[in-house]
């Protein structure tokens, strides 16, 4: 009998991320018996950096005001990258690696460069996306003794070229765009091999952004009815494009329409 299935996707951004947010959700997690996949940019936090999309991004500063991101990330992490020097987010904190790796999470990587992936990769040469993803493979590899088995691409930007390469990577899979199910992509006209495994369920800010959701108790009731059955059908081949997401700013990688299946 089908039962109700969540998988839990936690994408580590930023220095402060990692030092604090983190080792609480450990703790929370450890109380609950729950396990949760936990992708972590690998290289420095240069989120000061991302003041550049007020410029590039519709709807970008309308999305810092809503979720009061200097209040919630903190004036050292704004700065981050520009007025005050990048740190190494995950190569700061190997201990919090071996812990979230002791207590069963899956780890994966989540970019290198998380701004500079989320504003350039779609239009990064092939050289370049190697560059990037390799940077970030080095370093997990270097944290954590062994290569990682899955990815996630930071604002879930892609490219048929960055497909291409994490398809020669030892990972299993990644969870680059936003969908309704498991399968296999299909970008630029090329099939890969890799599977995506998408983010399904919009996040708290989009939510919020609507305007439809105000209290804890609507956000809660939305999630909760929208969570899927465990199923067992074929995964399909599916078209993915970039597109946009009410409450989001820019564009992301969204599952299209079927093309086949596949065992």
């Amino acid at each position: 009998m089908n039962q109700p299935a969540l998988g839990i996707k936690i994408d580590v951004d930023t220095y402060r991320g990692m030092e604090c947010g983190v080792p609480r959700l450990i703790e929370i997690f450890a109380r609950r018996s729950m396990k949760a996949s936990f992708f972590i940019a690998m290289g420095p936090d240069n989120s000061g950096r991302a003041i550049l999309r007020f410029f590039t991004r519709r709807g970008f500063l309308k999305k810092m005001l809503r979720s009061n991101a200097v209040g919630m990330y903190g004036l050292r992490t704004a700065l981050s990258g520009t007025l005050l020097p990048a740190r190494q987010i995950a190569r700061s904190f190997p201990h919090l690696f071996r812990a979230l790796l002791a207590a069963g999470h899956e780890t994966g990587i989540h970019g290198y460069d998380h701004v500079r992936w989320h504003d350039r990769i779609p239009s990064m040469s092939r050289e370049e996306t190697e560059r990037e993803f390799e940077s970030a493979q080095r370093a997990f590899r270097e944290v954590t003794g062994r290569d990682a088995e899955s990815s996630a691409a930071p604002g879930w930007a892609c490219s048929p070229r960055q497909l291409s390469v994490q398809d020669e990577s030892p990972c299993v899979y990644h969870s680059d765009c936003r969908g309704s199910t498991p399968f296999f992509p299909l970008m630029g006209g090329i099939a890969f091999t890799h599977l995506q495994v998408p983010t399904t369920l919009p996040t708290l800010d989009e939510l919020l952004g609507t305007g439809a959701y105000r209290t804890a108790e609507e956000l809660t009731r939305y999630y909760m009815e929208r969570i899927p059955l465990a199923s067992r059908e074929r995964i399909p081949r599916c078209e993915l494009g970039m597109g946009e997401l009410p409450g989001r700013a820019g564009m992301v990688a969204i599952q299209k329409g079927q093309a086949g299946s596949e065992k």
